[in-house]
């Protein structure tokens, strides 16, 4: 590395922390201020001591991804290149030494880092104010008292000098009658759906349906955000760290929330929670509602599912049909396997037989062999297609790779033995592929390897 892009770099890291902090500081203040004296009411929303103690939380939940991300790019970089080069021969190493000495570099920059890391971390700063910092308020609205607390400005709240009087009743406070977000002044859309009308025909209703929207978002987020700090810390120890994560990541917290909040509309109607009228009400409802807003944001993909097949089945479509392969039907392929290897852009089989895996041992946490064995087994599915499982049972034979060295050693009494093994239909295909992998590899003039995308 140049000498000027290491002066960057260490001037990138020395100043992670501070602009983090700036803006952990920064993003409140803007949030809370909405004039006046707002930023020093919203000090007083909780106990000072409380108040410092989820301010402490927030900077943890905050920081945590720069700091992790700084260790990784300062720290991993030689173990990386060591995992990779033991998982090499002595000639596959020799003819890729040079490649890996390029690439690997490539992937601990922190300047490849830094605009995906300042997206995730704006995204965690956001849901942490929300669960954190902002709290809710909401108003007395009943008979007359309703509307003289609601006359009462936020300076005399703030102050507990207010009194309310009104014919009839009269109610009398020297304490603050509440602090926080102000929703009986209102709420948007992404909160109240179709029941936004409630904020003038039923005001219980309407706080009703903003505790509910509030609650579904943020558990929704908190799952998501629980989900991806387990993901970092996993691809920080398997060496997976990529700009790809903290993408992810961020739309992943982001979908979650709004996934969950969705749901909820549609959650009363659940036969589990009663009728429909008043199933939102119900205390069942409300303590499953975390639980299942957590669960929707942990598992994102389950709740674009559920979405998908309501809709299906509201609308009278039939099940959606995909022409690809799952990757699931590979060798030692896990749910988690899968969704990495989507991130890069490999979410079939097909896609996955024209991956290089020198490429992909460098960019992910998996080892060399490992994805030269899913390369090569996708290639032989893909000529194979569905025979490829009858020949392996009768075979033992997974990947090009294995054919092409078995077939190369006696030609003849290979095909004689192959032809009395597998069926007919098996080996007409094997007459035709393997003439076909044998030209390739021939014109690539490398190594077995290549012949598998290596």
């Amino acid at each position: 590395m140049l000498r000027s892009e290491r002066t960057l770099e260490s001037r990138l890291r020395i100043s992670l922390v501070p602009v983090a902090f700036v803006a952990l500081v920064a993003l409140p203040m803007d949030a809370c201020w909405a004039g006046g004296n707002a930023f020093e009411e919203a000090m007083n929303w909780f106990d000072p001591l409380f108040f410092q103690y989820n301010l402490v939380l927030a900077l943890l939940a905050i920081l945590i991804v720069p700091l992790i991300t700084v260790m990784y790019v300062s720290n991993m970089k030689d173990v990386k290149r060591l995992r990779i080069e033991r998982d090499f021969s002595p000639k596959e190493l020799e003819r890729y030494r040079e490649e890996i000495k390029r690439l690997i570099p490539l992937q601990f920059r922190l300047r490849r880092y830094w605009g995906s890391m300042a997206a995730l971390t704006l995204v965690i700063t956001m849901g942490a104010l929300i669960i954190l910092l902002f709290k809710p308020y909401f108003p007395p609205v009943e008979s007359v008292e309703s509307a003289a607390a609601l006359a009462v400005s936020q300076v005399e709240r703030a102050h507990g000098t207010a009194e309310l009087t009104g014919s009839g009743s009269v109610l009398t406070t020297k304490e603050p009658l509440g602090q926080g977000v102000d929703y009986g002044k209102g709420a948007n859309m992404l909160l109240l759906g179709p029941f936004v009308e409630f904020y003038s025909t039923d005001r219980t209703k309407f706080y009703h349906q903003i505790v509910i929207s509030l609650t579904a978002f943020q558990f929704g987020f908190l799952g998501a955000y629980i989900y991806f700090i387990g993901y970092l810390l996993r691809a920080y120890f398997t060496l997976d760290l990529s700009p790809h994560t903290y993408v992810a990541g961020s739309l992943r917290m982001v979908v979650s929330s709004i996934l969950a909040l969705v749901l909820s509309f549609a959650l009363p109607a659940l036969e589990v929670f009663g009728s429909v009228s008043d199933a939102a009400y119900s205390e069942r409802f409300l303590r499953f509602l975390p639980l299942l807003a957590f669960f929707l944001g942990y598992f994102p993909n389950r709740a674009l599912f559920l979405l998908e097949k309501l809709g299906n089945k509201m609308l009278g479509f039939g099940p959606t049909k995909y022409a690809g392969t799952p990757l699931a039907d590979l060798a030692g392929m896990s749910s988690d396997h899968e969704m990495r290897l989507d991130r890069e852009g490999f979410d079939n089989i097909e896609n996955l037989s024209h991956a290089r895996p020198i490429d992909l041992a460098v960019r992910t946490g998996f080892g060399y062999r490992q994805l030269k064995q899913w390369v090569g087994e996708a290639r032989l599915r893909l000529h194979l297609e569905n025979d490829f499982e009858e020949f392996v049972d009768r075979a033992g034979i997974r990947t090009v790779e294995e054919l092409v060295n078995y077939w190369q050693g006696q030609p003849d009494a290979v095909a004689q033995h192959l032809k009395e093994t597998v069926s007919p239909k098996i080996f007409a295909k094997l007459a035709i592929v393997v003439p076909l992998l044998l030209r390739e590899q021939v014109e690539r003039t490398g190594p077995l390897a290549e012949l598998v995308g290596a």
